[in-house]
């Protein structure tokens, strides 16, 4: 019988790590996440969970540990819900305030996570959140490590075109 046909098996594609300071800000082209010279980038790290549980976790000391071990992203899981942001803005934004400076002082990008579960439909606090973001990226608008991750988790009876779309479209021009 005769031998499979060969299959060319791609190369490996050469990624940096490193942080903001070495990489600047990200793009994507084409499907690879890429630094501003438009070489591709793998980011590392972890997310924390909801900070106004587990605030320990986002220390400035934590923090600068994860980085330590070669880290070069970190997560801020900011909890909308379930006794988060929505029932006491100002602490919790402190906290989220608190752990994005962090990482920012140890050179990683920092997702700042619009983290929504009980609530379900992101339209359901969408003026909040224009608020919330409008104000992050007044403050971080000059700082490449930031990166926003606007709705996580929508759920329950929710649908691309009648919530989550509408939603991102109010937030990303707020």
């Amino acid at each position: 019988s005769a031998p499979p046909p060969s299959q060319s098996v791609p190369e490996p594609v050469g990624t940096r790590q490193g942080g903001a300071s070495e990489n600047g800000w990200l793009k994507v082209v084409g499907t690879q996440l890429c630094n501003e010279a438009g070489e591709p980038v793998v980011l590392r790290g972890m997310s924390s969970h909801g900070i106004h549980w587990f605030g320990q976790f986002t220390s400035s000391q934590a923090i600068a540990n994860m980085a330590g071990y070669g880290a070069n992203l970190f997560r801020v899981a900011m909890y909308t819900g379930e006794g988060g942001y929505l029932s006491q803005p100002e602490a919790v934004k402190a906290k989220t305030v608190a752990a994005v400076d962090a990482a920012i002082k140890n050179d990683l990008y920092v997702i700042l996570d619009w983290h929504i579960l009980s609530d379900g439909d992101p339209l359901a606090h969408v003026e909040e959140a224009e608020r919330f973001f409008s104000e992050m990226a007044r403050r971080y608008r000059d700082t490449p490590n930031v990166i926003y991750e606007i709705c996580n988790e929508p759920n329950g009876n929710v649908t691309w075109a009648g919530n989550v779309k509408p939603y991102a479209q109010r937030v990303i021009r707020a």
